[in-house]
């Protein structure tokens, strides 16, 4: 991949984005790390829903590269704590279990309650996919509606921080989409995101999946955690 590529210039601008926000918002900094690295996790949407007409998931594993990783990395980090960074709104923790086995069971499950949560993303997605034909972007962005309106219906008060999570970690996409087609002369190419139809030179494709890491990531810490926004 060329040094200056469209997506390289991109998932740099995202990058320097998420530095942005780890440095300057301390009390975000656990939550953005852990959701980063769990966004390992959403690669498999990809490979699982283009192995059958690849013909070899060998081949879509290896063609995986680390500037995969640092896009997905930034990005969900980003869509995690974006609410935060616009509302300055902070956490307090919710009235807690008034048996201690309880207060231990919560506090010890919550990283796993994370994890499962995003695999629970995947399969949705990939089970959406399979089932109705859909593309990867599209079945993404439904997986992320349903799962954001269970979450919001036990929460209300995360529906604000799920919308403009979505609609924020979009805008942001999208402005660094087009800085990247501006610096750059290459064609904008995301290697694992299905490109069909653009809208002012962004891809359409990119921009569901922004949506859906917003609605998902942005309320998933403080859903999982039991965390108030305030």
């Amino acid at each position: 991949m060329e040094a200056l590529s469209y997506y390289s210039v991109m998932s740099l601008i995202l990058a320097l984005t998420w530095i942005l926000i780890f440095v300057t918002k301390e009390e975000l900094r656990k939550e953005m790390l852990i959701i980063s690295i769990f966004s390992i996790f959403l690669l498999p949407i990809w490979i699982a829903t283009q192995a059958v007409a690849a013909g070899s998931m060998q081949a879509l594993f290896s063609s995986l590269s680390f500037l995969d990783l640092i896009f997905l990395f930034s990005v969900a980090g980003i869509a995690s704590t974006v609410f935060h960074v616009f509302f300055g709104k902070h956490y307090q923790n919710m009235p807690k279990p008034k048996r201690k086995k309880e207060r231990d069971v919560i506090a010890s499950a919550w990283i796993l309650g994370t994890f499962f949560g995003l695999l629970l993303f995947v399969w949705a997605t990939i089970l959406l996919t399979v089932a109705f034909g859909l593309t990867t972007s599209v079945a993404l962005l439904i997986a992320a509606i349903i799962l954001a309106v269970y979450i919001t219906s036990h929460r209300h008060d995360l529906l604000g921080d799920s919308i403009w999570s979505a609609i924020f970690t979009a805008f942001i996409v999208f402005l660094a989409s087009t800085l990247g087609s501006a610096f750059t002369s290459t064609t904008p190419v995301i290697p694992f995101i299905q490109t069909n139809e653009f809208i002012n030179g962004v891809s359409l494709d990119l921009i569901y999946w922004a949506l859906a890491l917003g609605l998902v990531l942005g309320p998933l810490y403080e859903f999982i955690r039991r965390k108030l926004l305030k």
